[in-house]
């Protein structure tokens, strides 16, 4: 159940124990519980990622693993809501800016002449 994780006081109902007598009595299964299932949920995945499964099941797995394990991140995007013909000066700046902070030093200053159409993603 600790590893499901339910609360212990909830396990305890389920049991008919009390708190202090399931962590006494079981603390090993209360200290270890998730850490078990993670290593089998990773194990799982590993597999997943690595043997005999369809393309598209390893690469979400590996995708999975990358983002969760590895520390990896998929690239921030921008949408912008009109074709760039129809942007302002200003407009251009910040779709820019968005993409890559460093891109305002190419674009210039072209003063504040945009009305706020371009509407940025989160990062």
């Amino acid at each position: 159940m600790t590893a499901c994780g339910i609360r212990q006081r909830e396990i305890c109902a389920v049991i008919g124990v009390s708190v202090p007598t399931l962590e006494k009595k079981f603390r090993t299964e209360v200290d270890t519980g998730l850490a078990m299932a993670n290593s089998k949920v990773a194990e799982s995945m590993f597999k997943l990622a690595t043997k005999g499964h369809p393309t598209h099941v390893r690469y979400q797995a590996a995708a999975f693993w990358l983002k969760c394990r590895a520390g990896c991140k998929e690239a921030s995007t921008v949408e912008i809501i009109k074709p760039i013909s129809q942007m302002t000066r200003e407009e251009i700046r910040l779709a820019l800016q968005i993409n890559d902070p460093d891109q305002s030093r190419l674009t210039g200053s072209w003063g504040a002449r945009g009305n706020g159409n371009v509407v940025p993603l989160q990062r």
